[in-house]
């Protein structure tokens, strides 16, 4: 697992990415690792990716996600494994 800053000092790109998270920088961070052709799942625990914005750019960002096959999944949490 890694942070904001650790996605943006990878080496390669990964082939998929789960991004916790649907604010602005966790969809900004899926959205440009799509563009790349990575696979991306932004996982959000709330109504809608991008609280506080207009919905019509929510829904604009997830049209353009699925293009890039990426996915967006709301009321969904994610829980963490103990090592």
């Amino acid at each position: 697992m890694i942070n904001s800053t650790g996605a943006l000092a990878l080496k390669e790109v990964p082939k998929k990415l789960v991004v916790i998270g649907g604010g602005y920088i966790g969809t900004e961070l899926g959205t440009a690792y799509a563009n790349f052709g990575t696979e991306v799942v932004i996982l959000e625990g709330g109504d809608e990716i991008l609280p506080g914005f207009e919905k019509q750019m929510s829904s604009l960002v997830k049209r353009n996600l699925k293009k890039k096959k990426g996915n967006v999944e709301i009321h969904t949490n994610a829980l963490a494994k103990r090592r």
